[in-house]
């Protein structure tokens, strides 16, 4: 018995719909963030006398990166859980085609997630230190 190997599909799969799904999901959580910034008390204010003040650069966007942290992980956790195992392939070793798509699309966001991780730990420390970027 031979196997027969097929080789991936290299047309581009395009989903206009999902990309503007997930821009508008993401402008959302931003507003919905800063929105709540303000409303708890939460927003920037220069610190009193005698406290290092990192500037207003970190003060926002320490709470902006690990919003993007959180988003990009869930993104990417999400895209995979679905190429595993909501959409099956035609058996357990292959990805179907939508599966091979999100797989592409969970690379793209981890690499989103790699960078908001790179500005979470850099305003992180600017904030712990005190000092401005």
């Amino acid at each position: 018995m031979t196997e027969t190997l097929t080789e991936p599909s290299t047309e581009r799969i395009s989903n206009p719909g999902r990309r503007r799904t997930i821009l508008i999901i993401g402008a959302v959580a931003v507003l919905a963030l800063l929105l709540g910034m303000f409303w708890g008390g939460a927003a920037y204010t220069p610190s009193t006398s005698g406290v290092a003040d990192p500037g207003p650069v970190v003060g926002w966007g320490l709470p902006l990166a690990k919003l993007a942290l959180i988003l990009t992980a869930t993104l990417t956790i999400g895209f995979l859980t679905s190429a595993a195992f909501l959409i099956p392939g035609a058996d357990k070793r292959t990805v179907s085609r939508a599966g091979r798509r999100d797989v592409r699309a969970a690379g793209w966001s981890a690499l989103c997630w790699a960078i908001a991780a790179l500005a979470a730990i850099i305003f992180g420390n600017a904030a712990v230190v005190g000092a401005p970027l």
